[in-house]
């Protein structure tokens, strides 16, 4: 048995490749996330493959139905709702089926609202951590987003328009330095990307309604610790001595081995 991992497109119909159409239409099935979202595709490239749904509720009973009838099912597709199968989606017990069973397993690249957004980001996410969509609990979003700038990766999350202002809040209040850039509708007609320190970002989502899922983009932390107070005090004596910012950046970020863009952005915001 072969099974095909295709990905699909994550708003523009457009944006799905041949080689995905080709495939759909000669395979024996297709297993989809959702049957409703999927048939809207297929009926729009005229694909009539047999289609079955296989969520997260259903995918022991999908690979018992698979391991009866796996003689009358030589190539098989699995699809998400949108973009790249097993990114935040279901699927993961089907693959892990597969390799069990020494099925051939042939991913086919596809849209992703991860690849998409990072298209368009202007600072450096090598390398970054991605969190899927974040924690609905306050405490354990907080907690998650505490951890991941404690790090300084920059990262990547998924958010749904009920809680993305709540959640920008959130981390607005843990790090205020951070930059995002925040993607709306990617691909489709409303589609919007936002860029700029998370304060202005947040007052610009809140000025109106709220449609659409997000993906975000978060910078590393440009955060000083406070606890370091030794050149804390050599900042203030070389600008006392009216040393440019980019010296007194070059000065301290060699003495202490600190980045200089940090201490260059801590200065700033000390004027």
């Amino acid at each position: 048995m072969e099974i095909f991992i295709v990905g699909t497109p994550i708003g523009n119909l457009d944006d799905i490749s041949k080689r995905a159409i080709d495939i759909l239409s000669q395979v024996d099935l297709i297993l989809a996330e959702d049957t409703r979202v999927t048939a809207k595709l297929l009926k729009r490239f005229e694909i009539n493959t047999k289609i079955i749904s296989c969520n997260e509720f259903n995918e022991f009973q999908r690979l018992e139905y698979l391991s009866k009838e796996k003689k009358f099912f030589k190539k098989i597709a699995l699809v998400s709702d949108a973009g790249t199968p097993l990114i935040s989606d279901p699927g993961k017990k089907i693959v892990e089926y597969a390799y069990k069973n020494n099925f051939k397993l042939i991913p086919v690249p596809g849209a992703s609202a991860i690849t998409t957004i990072l298209s368009v980001v202007p600072f450096d996410i090598r390398p970054f951590v991605f969190l899927g969509f974040v924690e609905k609990v306050l405490k354990l979003k907080r907690e998650c987003f505490k951890n991941i700038i404690n790090l300084k990766y920059p990262f990547i999350f998924f958010e749904s328009p009920k809680r993305i202002l709540n959640t920008l809040k959130i981390l607005k209040d843990i790090d205020d330095t951070v930059e995002v850039v925040v993607g709306r509708e990617l691909t489709k007609i409303y589609e919007q990307v936002i860029f700029g320190k998370i304060s202005d970002v947040l007052e610009i989502l809140s000025q109106s309604t709220v449609k659409g899922e997000f993906v975000v983009v978060v910078s590393k932390s440009n955060k000083i610790e406070q606890e370091n107070f030794e050149y804390m005090e050599d900042v203030k004596i070389l600008k006392n001595l009216k040393m440019s910012t980019k010296d007194i950046a070059y000065f301290i970020s060699t003495k202490y081995n600190i980045k200089k863009n940090l201490i260059y952005n801590y200065i700033k915001n000390l004027e």
